[in-house]
């Protein structure tokens, strides 16, 4: 058995078989002769380089979503036997598929197929995390306070006079106001 390359898939060679008892006629015909067809099999999936390792951290919008972008342009897809653009690359979910909320995450697969269709996937987590303070109104200018006679003061509670106004990813009746240090 010899390795037959892929480039020589379904090229036909004239195969002939001699039968040979008697040494005055080797440079005869062969016998037989007739076409032999060879077809290479190609059993080797595409290679992937680049698949990231770890999850990918995206961040929301200012409407708490993020549009998933074209992950296959960051990868380097080859294969053995068919050429760059005869691979089919598909991403799931495709772009542009909107995902929101602050820690969501999204499995991306990216397959690789070739014209054979052995396959190669590339699969990794979006982590979606939300960047964007919250506002508010409310929060008073810089104070003097005065010591008492130990050259301390007591801190107070300034929260009252704070309004959350608003968040991209978090309801108002879910915010948590906190102060630092505390009263």
């Amino acid at each position: 058995t010899l390795p037959i390359p892929a480039s020589l898939n379904g090229t036909t060679f004239e195969f002939g078989i001699l039968w040979n008892n008697d040494v005055s006629t080797i440079n005869n015909p062969p016998l037989a002769v007739d076409n032999l067809v060879i077809t290479g099999e190609d059993n080797t999936a595409p290679t992937i380089a680049g698949c990231p390792l770890l999850e990918v951290k995206e961040y929301t919008d200012a409407s708490c979503n993020f549009s998933i972008p074209d992950y296959t342009s960051g990868l380097t897809i080859t294969d053995n036997c068919s050429a760059p653009g005869d691979i089919t690359i598909t991403q799931n979910p495709s772009p542009g598929f909107v995902i929101s909320g602050h820690n969501t995450t999204q499995t991306i697969t990216i397959t690789a197929t070739d014209e054979e269709g052995n396959q190669n996937q590339c699969i990794f987590d979006v982590l979606l995390l939300d960047d964007t303070p919250p506002t508010f109104s409310g929060c008073p200018a810089n104070l003097t306070e005065f010591l008492d006679g130990n050259c301390e003061a007591i801190t107070k509670d300034y929260t009252p006079s704070i309004t959350v106004t608003g968040d991209n990813c978090t309801s108002i009746g879910n915010m948590i106001l906190t102060q630092v240090p505390v009263p």
